[in-house]
């Protein structure tokens, strides 16, 4: 049910497409060849470039290797980016079907027997009979859409919380003091109406002098 939806999804090239597509790889093919064959200080002789099979056995081998090379490695051959096509592989067995529709074009009476039955064969959905036995092909190549950037929720507002309520503190009662000045060295004390302690003093007697204050005045 996925393969079908996902075939649904993905729109088949034209043939013209495929046929402009192969082209490109087998011109670029043939300049490697012969870059290969001047490399090698052998004239490339065109007229005879048909003769055999009918390209000759080498450039068949190179174009299988180009072949098999960019469609592992980027999907597609370069005569399919241009114009914007891809493989489609197989849910299964894509390493075997991809090694077989290849290795087909090595020989060009061979690939047109492929492209013939694999026409005959699919009612001309397919142009490549491993395409059909494999459930493989050739689609377009449509980058699917970036997902829009979705923006973190929101909080939802919440207004602050009062202040929890404090219960009225009471004000401090002011106590009578008595203040005083050490009777030794003179200097400033303080006491409560009941005679404890505020300032100056430490156990009744003064902190500067030590002198006992508090039994001097009795208390």
């Amino acid at each position: 049910m996925y393969r079908m939806e996902m075939e649904k999804m993905e729109e088949t090239p034209s043939a013209g497409r495929r046929i402009a597509a192969l082209l490109i790889d087998m011109i670029i093919v043939y300049v490697v060849y012969l870059l290969i064959l001047l490399s090698a200080g052998r004239e490339p002789q065109l007229y005879k470039f048909q003769l055999a099979f009918p390209y000759p056995l080498a450039y068949g081998l190179l174009l299988f290797l180009y072949s098999f090379i960019f469609d592992i490695l980027m999907n597609a051959t370069p005569g399919k980016i241009i114009l914007s096509m891809r493989l489609s592989p197989p849910d299964r067995g894509w390493m075997v079907w991809l090694f077989t529709r290849e290795l087909f074009k090595a020989n060009l009476y061979i690939f047109l027997l492929d492209t013939i039955f694999g026409v005959l064969l699919s009612g001309g959905k397919s142009l490549r009979m491993t395409d059909y036995i494999f459930n493989g092909g050739v689609v377009e190549h449509t980058p699917s859409p970036e997902p829009m950037p979705q923006l973190p929720p929101r909080p939802l507002y919440r207004p602050p919380s009062p202040p929890p309520e404090r219960p009225p503190q009471e004000a401090p009662v002011q106590q009578a003091t008595y203040e005083g000045r050490c009777p030794r060295c003179g200097m400033p004390y303080a006491l409560t109406a009941d005679g404890r302690e505020i300032s100056g003093l430490w156990n009744g007697m003064c902190i500067w002098c030590g002198y006992p204050v508090l039994r001097h005045l009795g208390v």
